[in-house]
């Protein structure tokens, strides 16, 4: 009798086990794009290298990335993130670590589209800041679930001069625009997507 006891508590916790370790979804090239803009020019960067997971238990959601792999959409400007003034070599990660405020409405276990609250913190550099945003989850018939999210944040002064300063340094020379007038605007968007796959036990 203890025999068989001790074999279905061991099946349990095996179940167990299993059943948590299905609950974390990964995406290796999630995309992230960041736009910022004023009355002059218009600030786009993309980066296709964001790890990112999903837990669909508890909702915890996390970006990952190197600040060197964003690719901006106007000449030139794609090394500014290569510059000490940013603090590449001291600072080379960004992260977003929050949570899917209302992930207990989503089924995932039946295909199709849910609306999404979340809220987490940025770290970028040395700073961290407290955002929240909205997106859609699509939870597709070959168990993949694809993933879409948006916010807005303001950055510091600080970082604004930083960034302008940039700017100015890295414009090429064939844009014809007054350099007083250039830089980006305190509010930042960022948008977010990616397609996620079940993680095996084995890689958690």
């Amino acid at each position: 009798m203890r025999f068989s006891y001790f074999l279905v508590t061991c099946f349990v916790i095996i179940s167990s086990t299993l059943n948590l370790s299905g609950q974390k979804y990964a995406a290796r090239t999630a995309h992230i794009y960041v736009q910022s803009s004023n009355k002059v020019i218009n600030l786009e960067a993309d980066n296709y290298q964001v790890a990112s997971t999903i837990n669909v238990e508890n909702g915890e959601i996390n970006f990952l990335g190197l600040l060197k792999s964003f690719e901006f959409r106007i000449g030139g400007l794609d090394r500014m993130f290569n510059s000490k003034l940013v603090n590449v070599l001291h600072h080379p990660k960004f992260k977003y670590i929050g949570e899917i405020t209302n992930i207990e409405s989503i089924n995932f276990e039946r295909p199709g589209t849910y609306p999404v609250t979340f809220t987490g913190t940025l770290y970028l550099w040395d700073l961290k800041r407290v955002t929240s945003g909205n997106g859609t989850i699509e939870v597709n018939s070959n168990g993949t679930i694809s993933a879409y999210s948006d916010l807005s944040f303001m950055i510091e002064e600080a970082s604004v001069a930083k960034a302008n300063d940039l700017i100015r340094k890295n414009l090429p020379a064939g844009v014809n625009v007054s350099t007083d007038k250039l830089g980006i605007s305190r509010k930042i968007k960022v948008e977010a997507r990616g397609t996620y796959k079940k993680k095996r036990s084995s890689s958690n």
